[in-house]
């Protein structure tokens, strides 16, 4: 939410489309989380840390859940990435 302040107080010309692609950019990066915390919490049916720990689900399944959750940190984090390249 800060980020979307300085960009719609700050901005320059284009500063509300930019505002508005930056909100969608993460709010369908947050999504992908969002999704995948419902279906553990479907199949499991809780939520609790231990029993999830314990759980078995078959290779789809996880690989879906990993690259949901991947997608969403990769989303959430370019800063980091852009930061290790060196120019």
């Amino acid at each position: 939410m800060p980020l979307f302040l300085l960009i719609v107080l700050f901005g320059s010309d284009n500063k509300v489309r930019a505002s508005l692609y930056w909100f969608l950019y993460t709010f369908l990066g947050s999504l992908f989380l969002l999704l995948a915390i419902l279906t553990i919490s479907s199949l499991m049916g809780t939520t609790d840390f231990d029993a999830l720990f314990k759980a078995n689900f078959n290779s789809t399944t996880q690989y879906y859940l990993f690259a949901g959750i991947l997608f969403t940190f990769a989303v959430k984090t370019p800063t980091i990435f852009l930061l290790i390249v060196d120019y």
